[in-house]
């Protein structure tokens, strides 16, 4: 199980810009859901945007704390 704010804080640690919404609809930190936004996003297709985000949990996903992620990902539009 991971926490939802150490999720939010490695993702904004490599994307420093980043929106992140996360949600844990079992409650269980084990199926987590993920919205993120980053400008770095920028040039990039939806996989490699998603690859990019799957890479920071690697460890969790393969030693069973994190089951499954599902990502929503944006580019973050200019204020």
């Amino acid at each position: 199980m991971i926490a939802k704010q150490e999720i939010i804080q490695r993702i904004q640690q490599r994307f420093d810009d980043a929106e992140v919404h996360v949600e844990d609809p079992n409650g269980d930190g084990y199926k987590i859901h993920i919205d993120v936004k980053t400008k770095a996003f920028a040039g990039l297709n939806r996989v490699k945007q998603h690859q990019a985000i799957m890479a920071l949990f690697n460890e969790e996903l393969r030693s069973g704390k994190m089951h499954a992620i599902s990502l929503n990902t944006a580019i973050k539009k200019e204020e």
